[in-house]
């Protein structure tokens, strides 16, 4: 059994506590793979277009450039999203401390704990979304101009 570190007084550190996730945590890890599944799904569709030529170039780009742009709003929404929940999680933890006048970084911990884990998935889902939005991008743009 793992024992969290203690302080030079002796006393547990509320640091080094593991806090239960949150509602919004839960909530944004939905929307976190609801948003890699709109990436995989716009990928195959890219990737199971077959390379056209003629006419069928103008035709064949819209659909491409659609997804991207697609992609692009995911991208935008993950971090309204994020923004969101962190914003709606912060409001109980401030209504506390004013209610009681007084400022305890104990309560601040796990807000920033997951505050911080979001916005690291939010990073990793951003880059995943902006990969692929870019090899759909130039994906079209052979398309356009074959080599």
């Amino acid at each position: 059994m793992v024992q969290a570190p203690q302080t030079t007084w002796g006393q547990y550190d509320p640091i080094y506590t593991n806090h239960a996730s949150s509602i919004a945590f839960k909530v944004y890890l939905v929307f976190i793979v609801l948003s890699l599944a709109a990436a995989a799904v716009h990928l195959v569709k890219s990737l199971r277009s077959r390379r056209q030529s003629g006419a069928e170039i103008e035709q064949s780009t819209s659909p491409l450039q659609r997804r991207a742009s697609s992609l692009g709003k995911w991208i935008t929404l993950n971090f309204l999203v994020w923004v969101m929940l962190t914003c709606i999680e912060l409001r109980p933890i401030l209504k506390t401390t004013f209610l009681r006048r007084t400022f305890e970084a104990i309560l601040f911990l796990p807000f920033i704990v997951d505050a911080l884990q979001t916005l690291t998935l939010t990073l990793w889902v951003t880059i995943i979304l902006y990969l692929t939005r870019w090899y759909i991008l130039r994906r079209t743009e052979r398309s356009v101009n074959p080599r």
